[in-house]
């Protein structure tokens, strides 16, 4: 009985395998980063075309145009305004206000000395002695007894003339311009009258 042959396989040491499939992974990996890397130039060089051409077209496009304050059916609205303002405090050159306001404080502070709805006795003692229906101010500035939205900014009916102290206390105290009759009652501000 004979002894089969040893047969010898041509095959590298197994350290030589790991070290052969390793620069082919490494290699790889060369491979995808460059392609990375040239993609990345290249969407970086798109960029900055793109960026020089809008740049360009800003370059070429009209200057930009600043928004108007008004617009032009408003500002005609102001033109008006304006020209029956001036024709208004004309025609009635004392303030409507000061009589009113003074006549309105003498009754509050006569009838009660407290608090009334954010109008203080001393407040109104001292608009009161600052303005007595005897002294006579020069109307200077429009009051809109309903405001000035929409139609109600050229409707004279709410139009009182006022100098500008009596102006500023009706903002203040509109408790007591209610009772002088000089503010809409709540609900009927901003409203047009029929």
């Amino acid at each position: 009985m004979s002894l089969p042959r040893y047969i010898k396989r041509n095959r590298p040491a197994l350290w030589k395998q790991i070290q052969d499939e390793a620069d082919e992974v490494s290699a790889a990996l060369a491979i995808r980063a460059e392609a990375t890397r040239r993609d990345r130039e290249e969407e970086h060089r798109r960029r900055r075309i793109e960026a020089a051409k809008r740049q360009r077209e800003r370059q070429q496009a009209k200057p930009r145009k600043r928004i108007a304050s008004r617009s032009a059916s408003m500002a005609a609205k102001m033109k008006t305004y304006n020209a029956k303002r001036a024709e208004f405090l004309a025609a009635r050159p004392e303030c409507f206000a000061c009589k009113q306001l003074a006549a309105a404080i003498h009754i509050i502070t006569l009838g009660q000395k407290l608090q009334m709805g954010g109008f203080a006795y001393s407040n109104a003692v001292t608009f009161a002695n600052e303005v007595t229906p005897f002294r006579k101010h020069a109307a200077t500035t429009i009051h809109h007894l309903r405001g000035r939205a929409g139609k109600l900014l050229l409707d004279e009916r709410h139009w009182r003339g006022c100098c500008i102290k009596s102006h500023q206390f009706i903002g203040d105290n509109p408790t007591v311009a209610r009772i002088a009759g000089l503010l809409c009652q709540p609900g009927e501000w901003g409203k047009q009258e029929p």
